[in-house]
């Protein structure tokens, strides 16, 4: 390591100080929240550079707290390693995330996911945790392990999608992921189509009760909402409309509760895709931060920066990935993995005129196909739309459900995203989504005036035609 990167990242002696502080007075159980992190120890924090204020503000309310940690991993030669896809570079990210966690005490940092494809490993710990995390050479930002939420709103009626399916087989073959709350595993629709299963859900949530588990039953969804998305994806048409690529081979990885999944769980699951199967070809992600970002959001806190690394290696690895914006309705910022550059961002249009709705977020006087729908979280970055209002679709327990969200239009523009890979098997990652984003046709938004493509899966395939 250089000594200029080193001396970046050296503990301030405040540090030092109130670790041996911390060390010699804190007792867990008797002090107040407010003194869990002195007003200076915070504002020599927020100086650092390297805290996320959402971490900050956490251990002002709770004694231990989930982590995010980034950290440089160098070569033997003491270069700065960028990328973990060789067997040489992933011994050494290895190496060094065992050596940050080796040197702390197990009773304060508390190792939770060490990820294998990219330099970042999520931990539980408390204030001296945390500050001894800070005192590593090679840990370079830290952040909150953010709770996110399911990318679902309350909608009404039917809608379709665009039809390449002849021309792309169905999706026939291709291997498609997504994070979720799970899958009805017996649902007529999506039976076919699983092909395996995984859950990255802490502390405890998976089926069998643990925080992981791989096999026949471990996506058993228990939320509901990893069933409809699903749904709009690889249904078969038994008892819902047919998905947008029902051929598709789909692996399903539940993570989270009815709370909504975390960011380390989310990255355990794309780690996994990206070290245990590189074969798939399109992953799609319906859920976000409560917290939203103007533009792309890859160097704005730790878990963002962790999201770059892994999507930036997955993209290289061919694999496509789509994510809802979120349904708060703000019309500058979105939330994460949406707002990570090197993932396509969908939000919400109508797809017929269906009148007017009141989403209790904004309303929508009138509605019209392609017109963008008002919950719609969205920002400049912000890649297209696709039909969010009203997706009837499988749903737990065997039936069908008529509903809306950006949960739906992700899968449905990840769905065009497969069809599209069938037929053009050697499109490469950023190729297929300047296809998606070639569409004539623009949702207007009524606040700003800014214009985003509307799925339009026929222009895509006639881009991809002619080149």
């Amino acid at each position: 390591m250089s000594s200029t990167s080193r001396a970046d990242r050296e503990c301030p002696l405040w540090i030092a100080a109130y670790a041996l502080v911390v060390a010699a007075f804190l007792i867990p159980a008797a002090l107040p929240a407010a003194e869990r992190l002195p007003e200076l120890a915070r504002l020599e924090l927020e100086a650092t550079g390297r805290v996320d204020s959402e971490l900050i503000e956490a251990f002002a309310e709770r004694r231990r707290v989930g982590v995010i940690v980034m950290f440089e991993v160098h070569g033997e030669a003491g270069e700065r390693l960028e990328s973990f896809g060789s067997f040489t570079a992933r011994s050494a990210l290895q190496a060094t995330g065992e050596r940050v966690i080796g040197r702390l005490s197990e009773a304060r940092v508390e190792l939770v996911r060490q990820y294998r494809g990219f330099n970042s490993m999520a931990v539980v710990t408390d204030a001296e945790g945390l500050l001894a995390l800070l005192a590593q050479p090679e840990v370079s930002h830290v952040g909150l392990d953010e709770p996110m939420v399911w990318s679902l709103a309350e909608a009404l009626p039917l809608a379709g999608i665009s039809s390449v399916r002849r021309a792309g087989k169905n999706g026939k073959g291709i291997r498609v992921a997504v994070l979720d709350s799970g899958i009805d595993t017996d649902h007529k629709d999506l039976k076919k189509p699983l092909k395996a299963q995984e859950c990255f859900c802490n502390p405890a949530c998976c089926p069998d009760g643990t925080n992981r588990q791989s096999g026949n039953g471990s996506a058993e969804d228990d939320v509901g909402h990893g069933t409809l998305v699903s749904g709009s994806l690889v249904s078969r048409g038994k008892v819902a409309p047919r998905g947008a690529a029902m051929k598709a081979k789909l692996t399903m990885i539940k993570m989270g509760d009815q709370e909504g999944p975390t960011s380390s769980d989310a990255l355990a699951s794309l780690d996994y895709l990206l070290t245990e199967m590189p074969e798939v070809d399109v992953i799609n992600m319906s859920f976000g931060t409560v917290k939203t970002w103007g533009g792309n959001c890859d160097k704005k806190g730790a878990v963002n920066r962790a999201y770059a690394a892994v999507f930036a290696a997955l993209r290289d690895n061919g694999t496509v990935a789509f994510a809802a914006t979120g349904n708060d309705g703000s019309p500058g910022k979105m939330a994460s993995p949406a707002c990570v550059k090197d993932v396509i961002s969908v939000g919400a249009a109508y797809d017929a005129n269906l009148g007017g709705f009141d989403y209790g977020v904004c309303q929508d006087s009138t509605s019209a196909p392609n017109q963008l729908v008002c919950f719609t979280t969205r920002s400049a970055k912000t890649d297209l739309v696709a039909p969010g209002l009203a997706i009837t679709t499988s749903s737990l327990g065997g039936g069908s459900a008529t509903v809306g969200g950006t949960s739906f239009s992700a899968p449905i523009a990840a769905g065009c995203g497969v069809l599209l890979q069938k037929r053009f098997p050697n499109a490469t990652a950023a190729q297929l989504e300047s296809a998606l984003k070639s569409s004539p046709t623009t949702a207007i938004d009524p606040i700003n005036g800014r214009g985003y493509p509307a799925l339009d899966c026929e222009a895509a395939f006639d881009f991809l035609s002619k080149m």
